[in-house]
């Protein structure tokens, strides 16, 4: 009876954050989402003030009683001074770079504060479900960077993030939980097979050929956005040449079409996994391939936008459905 109440208590609190606290990649700290409360030390220094105000009364003795009266106006004085520890710091959440399954995902948050109002400020932040980190306000801005362990393909959501301090007396503690809408691309983990699961039309291996290679150099070409970075000639461009790709060319070069089929008898995440890994194997080596997933057809190309293209496909598949369903 006792936990289904706390839970049901807890369920009400999270809705009526939601309701005020909205989604939103910037934040500014202020009245409206920022709490505050005692601490553990802070219930002990009230049940103390209770203690010497009761004693005070009883023995009518006013040196007990101003102390009491003393310690009182600490503490309100304490409320503010916590308040204004947070507030008006402004939380920005920066770019998240795409993981595989199992890798921990980067969560770049910039904290800045007013100008030379945050140095000193100890503060804890961590998202709900990871341990907080204890972080030193040492400037005007400042960068922490918090992680999420993934355990499966799609977006990752962190959920809240939780911000606290009970600087500068530690009898009150001031906080608050922000969605910072902050979510990472999770793409399936990559998992080598032994034959490569590529064929054309006809259902022949190994049989689109393109003279495009890695092995003698011929000559260059002007760069376009897309293309593969690893092929650029640094030595031309520190020339102010401009941006150039190397050529190259090779004999048996080849096109590669990825195709879902290919791994028959295998469940779903299998199958993501071994084709990920042969995106990843062709696209090291610069060559050009295709993705064919039930239902959708990435045409063939090359470069690091169509390898993101093709990992964001396999990372989402059958995903997207779900969600707009």
């Amino acid at each position: 009876m006792l936990s289904a109440f706390s839970a049901a208590l807890q369920r009400r609190f999270r809705n009526w954050v939601n309701r005020r606290i909205r989604p939103a990649r910037t934040v500014t700290l202020g009245q409206r989402n920022l709490f505050i409360f005692p601490s553990a030390s802070g219930w002990a220094y009230i049940f103390t003030l209770l203690l010497l105000w009761v004693l005070g009364t009883n023995y009518e003795n006013s040196l007990i009683l101003g102390l009491a009266f003393l310690l009182l106006s600490v503490f309100v004085v304490a409320i503010l001074h916590t308040y204004h520890n947070l507030a008006a710091l402004r939380l920005t959440l920066g770019e998240v770079k795409p993981v595989f399954v199992g890798e921990r995902a980067a969560f770049r948050v910039r904290i800045q504060c007013k100008a030379g109002s945050g140095k000193g400020q100890v503060l804890n932040v961590g998202w709900r479900n990871e341990p907080c980190i204890s972080l030193s306000l040492t400037g005007d801005e400042q960068d922490v960077e918090l992680w999420a362990q993934s355990d499966r393909r799609g977006w990752l959501h962190p959920g809240r993030l939780k911000l606290e301090s009970v600087f500068p007396l530690g009898i009150l503690r001031c906080w608050t939980w922000l969605d910072l809408d902050a979510k990472a691309l999770v793409y399936p983990r990559p998992i080598a097979s032994e034959q490569a699961p590529w064929a054309d039309a006809e259902g022949e291996l190994d049989a689109h050929f393109q003279r495009a290679g890695s092995d003698d150099f011929v000559g260059l070409e002007s760069y376009q956005p897309g293309q593969s970075l690893r092929r650029i000639a640094w030595k031309q461009f520190a020339r102010g040449q401009g941006l150039m790709l190397k050529q190259f060319a090779q004999s048996e070069g080849q096109a590669q079409a990825l195709d879902w089929h290919f791994f028959e008898g295998m469940d779903t995440e299998n199958r993501l996994s071994r084709l990920c890994h042969w995106v990843l194997y062709l696209d090291q080596r610069g060559l050009p391939f295709s993705l064919a997933l039930p239902g959708q057809v990435i045409p063939m190309g090359q470069g690091d936008s169509h390898r993101d293209r093709c990992l964001t496909r396999l990372a989402l598949y059958g995903l997207e459905t779900r969600s707009a369903d």
